[in-house]
């Protein structure tokens, strides 16, 4: 019960979604959710370099839990939720950051770069 208000180090599985589960992603539209309980669901449909960056995006979600605790991280999620909306979720802003960052990452060293310049970040927050 403590590991819902105190930060900790956070172990989680990827899964397709199942259920109700399913039924609740596909109506919101979402093709990947970071859930409270541990479990990051990734719809089947995704494949490739879409999947990879849906599930980074998770990922950083679940990082959010791990430093906030999960149910300090929802609460605030859900106000800003309410309050700014899903765009401009400062929760959802810095997953798309961390994704877009290990993406440019990734690339630049595939390419052989030793040096990473990161671009303007703010355009993709």
């Amino acid at each position: 019960m403590l590991a819902l208000f105190r930060p900790h180090i956070m172990t989680c599985r990827v899964a397709a979604p199942r259920g109700v589960m399913r039924w609740f992603m596909e109506l919101r539209g979402f093709t990947g959710f970071a859930s409270c309980w541990g479990t990051i669901y990734l719809m089947e449909s995704l494949t490739g370099e879409e999947r990879t960056m849906v599930l980074r995006h998770e990922i950083a979600h679940m990082e959010q839990m791990a430093r906030e605790g999960r149910l300090i991280m929802m609460t605030r999620y859900s106000y800003q939720l309410v309050r700014v909306g899903y765009r401009q979720n400062p929760y959802e802003k810095a997953a798309r950051l961390r994704e877009f960052v290990w993406h440019y990452a990734e690339r630049a060293l595939l390419a052989g770069r030793t040096t990473l310049i990161f671009p303007n970040v703010e355009e993709y927050s």
